[in-house]
């Protein structure tokens, strides 16, 4: 499972939907395609908000996963 957020750029904001770990970077899956070319991000702010909630419940279930094990 991963965190749900937002991410603003130039003002406009996109849905976090997906978010994988690739090596010892992490690509976030967006809900629509940026409208320009990759390096027109470069060096760019950005802005990102996460879904408290649901990072919330992804830590219990993880904690509790280890308990669970440990006890096995």
């Amino acid at each position: 499972m991963h965190d749900l957020g937002t991410m603003t750029i130039d003002g406009k904001t996109y849905n976090i939907v997906n978010a994988e770990k690739v090596g010892k970077s992490v690509l976030h899956i967006l809900d629509e395609e940026l409208p320009l070319e990759k390096e027109a991000y470069i060096n760019k702010s950005v802005v990102c908000t996460i879904d408290k909630e649901r990072r919330s419940q992804l830590r219990a279930h993880h904690s509790g996963t280890h308990v669970v094990f440990a006890s096995c």
